[in-house]
């Protein structure tokens, strides 16, 4: 049978990858970062946990067999597990995740052990801290971003990042104090889209910024939080862009329907017109068919 040259170029459209959404994609059905550590020894009792993995709602997580939630919804918390209130100490605990829809099935987990209790409270504030912002263009592909894999692969799995021009702002604390933080997290106002978490081994505190335009941040300020060994807040503090980037040009960011996928913007689309011609198609067929 042959096909229509205008059936032929919209099955191509609906094959072909849409390079600009690829950081909509998971990196990958694992978990992507947890505190404590996989293997961690001697955890205060009142350690929270923290974790991020590939976005699913069909997730179970749990703590030696006790279910465990997301702590929030809207901000850095929803990579804090909740539920499981203060520790047992020198006791080794499993945390499992498992997807429950079955398709396909994946599990993992990752262990530690407490230690003798709880860890005292330490306030510490951060002083004054350097931000700049960094234009980094409209997406296209993974170079935005200059970080190693895995610093990468972290921040595409804490959110969306495929639509219009993106920036960044980096952010220095000139002083930290005697003890150092095990992580940083961020948050905007309760956006989901302006929050995250920040391992200390992937360099100084970086925040993306989707909104970005002209070479100014959509929101030039962030409340940070530097936490401390039992993944607790010790300091908390506003930080404001301090040296906007050079003027990028005048585009509009576009809306991002942030959904996941290989087939990208156009393949949804073309696939739907696709259907719809060959459905034209096979009735012509018919037609003709009957008058034969």
């Amino acid at each position: 049978m042959r096909v229509p040259f205008a059936l032929f170029v919209l099955l191509s459209m609906a094959l072909v990858p849409v390079r600009s959404r690829a950081s909509c994609d998971s990196p990958g059905d694992r978990i992507h970062w947890q505190f404590p550590a996989d293997g961690a020894t001697e955890v205060p009792t009142n350690v929270s946990i923290w974790m991020i993995l590939f976005y699913t709602p069909t997730l179970r997580v749990t703590l030696n067999d006790v279910p465990l939630e997301p702590a929030s919804t809207q901000d850095a918390g929803r990579f804090r597990w909740a539920g499981h209130g203060e520790l047992l100490p020198n006791t080794l605990y499993v945390v499992s995740v498992e997807r429950v829809d079955g398709s396909p099935a994946w599990s993992a987990s990752w262990t530690f052990t407490t230690g003798a209790g709880p860890l005292a409270s330490v306030s510490q504030p951060l002083g004054a801290v350097n931000a700049t912002f960094e234009s980094l263009g409209p997406y296209g592909g993974e170079e935005w971003l200059p970080l190693e894999s895995r610093c990468r692969e972290l921040v595409f799995a804490q959110g969306c990042f495929d639509n219009g021009r993106l920036g960044r702002i980096t952010a220095t604390p000139q002083s930290i104090g005697p003890v150092a933080p095990s992580f940083w997290t961020y948050e905007d106002e309760g956006s989901w889209e302006r929050s995250g978490v920040w391992p200390t081994d992937c360099g100084a505190l970086s925040m993306v910024d989707q909104g970005s335009n002209q070479g100014v941040p959509g929101s030039s300020c962030r409340i940070v939080s530097a936490m401390d060994a039992a993944g607790n807040p010790m300091s908390t503090q506003t930080v404001c862009v301090a040296t906007p980037g050079d003027d990028v040009g005048t585009s509009e960011a576009s809306s991002s329907g942030c959904s996941s996928g290989r087939l990208g913007v156009g393949g949804v689309e073309a696939a739907g017109a696709l259907c719809i011609l060959l459905g034209a198609s096979l009735r012509i067929r018919r037609r003709h068919d009957r008058c034969g």
